[in-house]
């Protein structure tokens, strides 16, 4: 996988079945994700609810791959603790 040209990517995170942003659920994958080792930005956007993912220029792509799996299981957690980001981090205990 070769990214090319690109500085920044965000995911919008919204309630189920809305436009609405859901600051909460995206505060509680940043959060998982920093405590699994993945720096974030705090979630930006209209009400918080833009996951930020800003990696190094000079990213490998094992490195990639491997952000994607914590983005991926922060995401699972997350979804899994009904958005109370305090369910979320007990299950990573």
């Amino acid at each position: 996988m070769i990214i090319k040209n690109w500085e920044f990517v965000g995911l919008q995170i919204v309630k189920k079945a809305t436009k609405e942003p859901d600051g909460d659920l995206a505060w509680d994958v940043v959060n998982l994700c920093f405590r699994k080792g993945l720096m974030m930005f705090a979630p930006v956007g209209f009400g918080g609810g833009c996951v930020k993912i800003a990696p190094p220029l000079c990213i490998t792509e094992d490195a990639v791959r491997e952000a994607c799996d914590v983005i991926r299981q922060a995401f699972t957690l997350a979804l899994a603790g009904a958005g109370t980001h305090q369910q979320a981090v007990e299950k990573t205990s």
